[in-house]
C-alpha cells in the first residue's frame, strides 16, 4: 500500500490496491477514493480514513541430518578390481508458514491471500549402492561393469513410503568406445510449497472459444456457447479469466520410470569426442497445474461440457466475482471465472529424445582451438491431464508448461555451439545458440502471429588470468535480437521462459583465488 497516515495527513494517496468497487458499494466515501485527487482537496471526513499496511511474513525452516559411509570389500576382488559400496541414512524435517497482516488479512487487497497457512513434512531415508567391476582389459571387454542402488523413503502419514531401485551397465568393447544403459525408478513427494503455499487469485490471459463463434466455430463449441446464453457475435473488452493458484494439502507423490542408452566415442586418430544419449521418461501422478487454455478449450470443445476438466471451472462464486445472468462459468462482464489451477496430481507425463555433444580441439599457435556443439532433439513431450483425457504432445509448439503454469516453448531442436581459443592465461569464446521454430498450440487464423520462427542468439566472452586474479568480460545476445512476437501469452506477447527479453547486455566479473 502506497498510502500512510502520518500526523493526520495522507501522503501521495494511491489506494486502488486496497479498495475495490465491490467493497465500496456500501460506503459513500469510496467514489472519492477511486478518483484521482490531491491532499489539499480532501475534505476533513476523508482525511480520517486510515489505510492499513501490507507486510506479510513468510517463514521456512529446514533441519537435516546425514550419515554416509563408503568403502570396499577389502581382499575380495573380481578380475577387474574391488567391489565398492556406499550406504547412508538421512532425516529431514521442514516447516513453512505464511502470515498476512493489515489489509490482506481483511481481504482488501486484490489477488493477495488473506488467511494464514502453515504446514510441515518429515522424512526418514536410507540408501545403499554397490559398484561391480566385472571385466577389464580383455578382448571385446576393455571395460564391463554394473552399478546397483536402492533408496527407501518414509514420509509418514498420507504421503507414505516407497523404495526406488536403479541399475546401470557400462560396456567398452575397445578403449575408444563405450556403451551405457540405465534404468531407474523415481519417487518425489510434493514439496512444502506445493502442499501449503497460500491460495491466491490471479488474472490469466486465455483464448475464449466463444468470441464471435457465429463466424465459424465448430458445432460443439457453438452449442456450448449458446448454452451459456451468449450471442453469435459475442465479444469481450479483455480476455482475462480469474483463476485460483496455490498449494493443495492432499497431494500424493509423483512416481517415475526412466531409461537411457548412451554411446561415447573417442577415436585415437584425432582429438574428438562424440556423445549420444537417448532418454525416455514417464512420470505418473505428476504435480502441476492444468493450464488456463487447456481447461477452457478442452471443456468448450466437449459435448455438453462433458470433459473432466470442466469440473475445474467453478464459476465466479469461487473467486468472489459477480455472476453472469445466463452462464454459470462466467462473471458479470462475460469472462470465464473460477478456474481452479491449484497444484494437483495430473496423471501422466512422457518425454523422450536424444542429447548430443561433439567436441574437437587442436593446437594452433600459442594456444588451442576448440569447436563444440551440444543440444537436444526432442521426440516427445506429452501429457494426459486427467484419466480419459486425450494425450497432448507439445513438441514443436509453445504452450503452458504443466510444471509451473507459465508459457514455454518446446522446440524439436535446440543447440549450443562454441568456437573457442585458449592460451596460457587468456581465452575467447564465440557461442551461437539455436532454438527451433515453435507454433502456438492453440493457433487461430485471427491471431497476428502464431509462431516464433527459428531463432539464433550470439554470445561473446573473453577472460584473462593474472596471478591470483581472474577477469571475465562478455556480451550476451550481441546482435540485440528482440524476443518473438506472438499474439497470445498474456501482456508480454512473447515467451519469456524460452527467449531473451532483456536484449543485448554486457557483463564483467572478477575473482581472486587464495
Amino acid at each position: 500500500v502506497d498510502t500512510r497516515v502520518i500526523e493526520g495527513q495522507i501522503n501521495q494517496p494511491r489506494v486502488d490496491t486496497v479498495l475495490s468497487p465491490t467493497l465500496c458499494a456500501a460506503d459513500p466515501l469510496c467514489p472519492k477514493l477511486w478518483d484521482p485527487f490531491r491532499v489539499d482537496t480532501l475534505d476533513d471526513e476523508l482525511k480520517n480514513y486510515i489505510l492499513v499496511t501490507h507486510s506479510p511474513v513468510g517463514r521456512r525452516t529446514l533441519r537435516q541430518a546425514q550419515f554416509n559411509l563408503v568403502g570396499d570389500f577389502g581382499s575380495f576382488e573380481l578380475p577387474a578390481g574391488p567391489l565398492n559400496w556406499a550406504v547412508g541414512i538421512e532425516q529431514r524435517s521442514e516447516k513453512a508458514e505464511f502470515i498476512p497482516d493489515g489489509a490482506a488479512s481483511l481481504g482488501m487487497i486484490y489477488f493477495v491471500a488473506g488467511e494464514k497457512t502453515e504446514g510441515k513434512i518429515s522424512v526418514d531415508e536410507a540408501y545403499g549402492e554397490i559398484d561391480i567391476p566385472i571385466l577389464a582389459d580383455l578382448p571385446f571387454a576393455n571395460v564391463l561393469g554394473v552399478n546397483l542402488s536402492a533408496r527407501y523413503s518414509d514420509y509418514g502419514g498420507a504421503l507414505g513410503s516407497n523404495t526406488n531401485m536403479k541399475g546401470s551397465i557400462e560396456w567398452g568393447p575397445i578403449e575408444t568406445l563405450r556403451f551405457r544403459a540405465t534404468y531407474a525408478e523415481g519417487f518425489r513427494a510434493p514439496s512444502i510449497n506445493e502442499l501449503f503455499q497460500p491460495q491466491t487469485k490471479s488474472a490469466q490471459q486465455y483464448n475464449d472459444p466463444c468470441l464471435n463463434y457465429g463466424a465459424g466455430a465448430s458445432p460443439t463449441v457453438t452449442a456450448n456457447c449458446q448454452a451459456d446464453g451468449l450471442p453469435p457475435d459475442f465479444g469481450l473488452t479483455s480476455t482475462q479469466g480469474t483463476a485460483l493458484f496455490g498449494g493443495t494439502p492432499d497431494l500424493t507423490p509423483e512416481e517415475s520410470e526412466s531409461m537411457s542408452f548412451g554411446i561415447v566415442w573417442t577415436p585415437n586418430f584425432t582429438p574428438l569426442s562424440v556423445r549420444l544419449d537417448y532418454f525416455d521418461i514417464e512420470i505418473t501422478d505428476g504435480i502441476g497445474t492444468a493450464g488456463t487454455n487447456n481447461v477452457i478449450t478442452s471443456c468448450y470443445e466437449s459435448s455438453n461440457f462433458s470433459h473432466p476438466l470442466c469440473e475445474l471451472i467453478e464459476g465466479p462464486s469461487a473467486v468472489g466475482e459477480a455472476p453472469h445472468p445466463t452462464s454459470p462459468r462466467r462473471n458479470a462482464i462475460g469472462n470465464i471465472a473460477g478456474i481452479i489451477l491449484t497444484n494437483a496430481n495430473l496423471s501422466t507425463f512422457n518425454t523422450s529424445g536424444v542429447d548430443f555433444n561433439v567436441d574437437w580441439f587442436t593446437d594452433l599457435g600459442p594456444g588451442q582451438l576448440n569447436l563444440s556443439v551440444a543440444g537436444t532433439w526432442l521426440d516427445e513431450n506429452s501429457y494426459v491431464l486427467v484419466p480419459g483425457a486425450p494425450k497432448v504432445d507439445q513438441v514443436g509448439f509453445f504452450a503452458e508448461d504443466q510444471w509451473n503454469g507459465s508459457p514455454a516453448g518446446f522446440p524439436e531442436w535446440q543447440a549450443r555451439f562454441n568456437i573457442g581459443y585458449a592460451a596460457d592465461s587468456w581465452g575467447i569464446n564465440y557461442i551461437p545458440r539455436y532454438i527451433d521454430n515453435v507454433r502456438d498450440i492453440f493457433a487461430s487464423e485471427t491471431n497476428l502471429s502464431n509462431e516464433t520462427g527459428n531463432y539464433w542468439y550470439h554470445d561473446i566472452q573473453g577472460y584473462y588470468n593474472w596471478n591470483a586474479w581472474d577477469f571475465t568480460v562478455g556480451i550476451r545476445n550481441a546482435t540485440d535480437e528482440d524476443p518473438p512476437y506472438v499474439t497470445n501469452n498474456d501482456d508480454m506477447n512473447t515467451i519469456m521462459q524460452t527467449y531473451d527479453t532483456a536484449g543485448r547486455y554486457y557483463y564483467f566479473r572478477f575473482g581472486f583465488r587464495y
